[in-house]
């Protein structure tokens, strides 16, 4: 029988023949194993069912496991958080304006991708996997737009700490009308490519962002701090942004219910 060990989420394990490592992080699970030089992982999304749940604390016997081949200088195993491979399209849980020259905070919670990491001499990613199964979703106009996720949980005006949720990432957003007319805020396209991770022991948080809005031509400056948000100031860096890019840029990131055909279309 082979040895079982329920990893910590973010902390580093030591890969052993016949050991069965086991991660949940909240939907979803994940289990490694080392059989002769080979490693094998396997994963599900929990869809809702108490009885699945009692089902998959142990391993499945019809899940399908992925196999590689393991180089003897890879001899520890941990998991990365990353943001999504696409933007992340949101709605407040309440429709607000933003009046000429004002600001607001919102936070929004992101569902995460995992990484599977080899650490020897060097490191080596395996995989990513999602931690939810995310609809894709339209943002813009047929002729000028991006297919991005759609995600349910709505941006908050106050922060509201919860129970540990390491599949989620507290994003803290800051957005500016400097448009010179109203703003409508209802659904936000959030570039979390640029974004990094950190980990204050509890919470997963990305960099403070700032979306100064100057108009529907003119798009929006957004710009994030590469710094732990003023929420968790002593959380430290565990995930670096998937890609680096200028500390300021431009992109269209409002967009009003009713704009062209395209938009918050759900796509499963």
């Amino acid at each position: 029988m082979s040895k079982k060990s329920v990893a910590k989420t973010w902390e580093t394990v030591r890969i052993e023949s016949g050991k069965l490592i086991k991660w949940r992080l909240g939907p979803l699970f994940i289990w490694c194993k080392k059989i002769n030089e080979e490693l094998r992982v396997a994963h599900r999304i929990l869809e809702s069912t108490n009885t699945e749940e009692r089902t998959i604390q142990s391993t499945p016997k019809n899940i399908d496991w992925m196999r590689f081949t393991l180089h003897p200088k890879f001899d520890k195993i941990h998991l990365v958080p990353a943001f999504p491979d696409r933007p992340v399209v949101i709605q407040p849980e309440t429709i607000f304006k933003l009046t000429r020259d004002t600001s607001a905070k919102i936070y929004v919670r992101v569902p995460l991708w995992i990484a599977i990491e080899l650490i020897g001499v060097t490191k080596t990613t395996l995989i990513e996997i999602p931690s939810v199964t995310l609809s894709n979703t339209w943002f813009g106009s047929f002729f000028d737009g991006r297919l991005c996720y759609w995600i349910t949980s709505g941006a908050q005006r106050v922060y509201r700490k919860k129970l540990s949720r390491p599949y989620l990432a507290v994003c803290p957003i800051l957005l500016t009308n400097n448009s010179g007319e109203e703003l409508s805020v209802e659904r936000i396209c959030l570039q979390v490519s640029g974004l990094s991770l950190f980990f204050d022991g509890e919470q997963l948080w990305s960099d403070d962002v700032s979306i100064l809005y100057k108009g529907a031509e003119r798009g929006s400056q957004i710009e994030a701090t590469g710094k732990p948000p003023h929420e968790a100031t002593a959380a430290r860096l565990i995930g670096q942004p998937r890609q680096p890019q200028k500390k300021s840029f431009i992109a269209k990131t409002f967009a009003s219910l009713k704009d062209l055909p395209g938009l918050g279309i759900i796509i499963n």
